[in-house]
């Protein structure tokens, strides 16, 4: 499915989360609040580190510079509103219409992002930066597909089912660790697929299970997880 192809969106209707045999919902795949410290990087034969600093901090210091990298340039998904939020064109259906100040992206909220984004550094977005009624000094809006989505989220269980998971930070690896799981995963990652397919195709999991697990100790994906903790550790501290 295209998500930015408004004709194709109107053909799909939302449906509640479904939950499995153990009462269980899924896993969370939106985040309101996002931050992100691995997209920059300091090497060893950089001249003016100091200066790299500054930029970095001066990107994510200022909330509308933040949204922008992340999310494209004003001009492009955004234009600057009278009140000085970052706000959609929206069509009469409330679907949004890209700017054209940048250039021809038709019509394509992901076109108009990679291509008016031209340095995706560190970045952070707090729930403070978005504007809503109970935040009328957020910097943009929440979404294009619809003011109340947020809200909407929360009285389904956001929060509670965001709860639920104690999921792993992005983390950056030391040389010898990337290049370490860089080789175990090329060899994982062919076993999970293998396995994926013949289950979705004749729904053997319990049968076969034993051996995917075997089959991926085999393969170092133990390894894997200790160089993942061993950099989880080292930035906690």
């Amino acid at each position: 499915m295209d998500i930015y192809n408004n004709a194709v969106r109107h053909e799909y209707v939302p449906i509640p989360q479904m939950t499995g045999e153990a009462g269980t919902v899924g896993n969370a795949l939106n985040y309101s609040e996002l931050q992100d410290a691995c997209d920059t990087a300091i090497t060893m034969d950089c001249e003016f580190p100091e200066i790299i600093a500054r930029f970095t901090e001066y990107m994510i210091s200022d909330p509308q510079l933040s949204v922008q990298s992340n999310w494209g340039a004003i001009g492009g998904n955004y234009y600057l509103a009278d009140d000085g939020v970052m706000r959609f064109h929206l069509d009469e259906n409330g679907d949004i219409i890209v700017g054209t100040e940048w250039g021809d992206f038709d019509n394509n909220f992901g076109k108009a992002r990679v291509n008016t984004t031209t340095c995706r550094g560190s970045m952070i977005v707090l729930n403070e930066y978005y504007n809503t009624p109970e935040q009328p000094d957020g910097v943009v809006e929440y979404t294009y597909d619809a003011a109340n989505l947020l809200a909407f989220q929360i009285v389904n269980g956001k929060n509670e089912d965001l709860a639920k998971y104690d999921t792993i930070p992005k983390i950056m690896l030391l040389n010898q660790e990337q290049q370490e799981i860089s080789r175990l995963v090329e060899v994982t990652n062919p076993i999970v697929k293998r396995y994926v397919q013949e289950w979705v195709t004749n729904g053997d999991v319990d049968a076969t299970w034993d051996a995917y697990v075997n089959e991926l100790k085999g393969a170092g994906i133990d390894r894997i997880v200790e160089i993942y903790q061993t950099a989880l550790d080292r930035i906690n501290g």
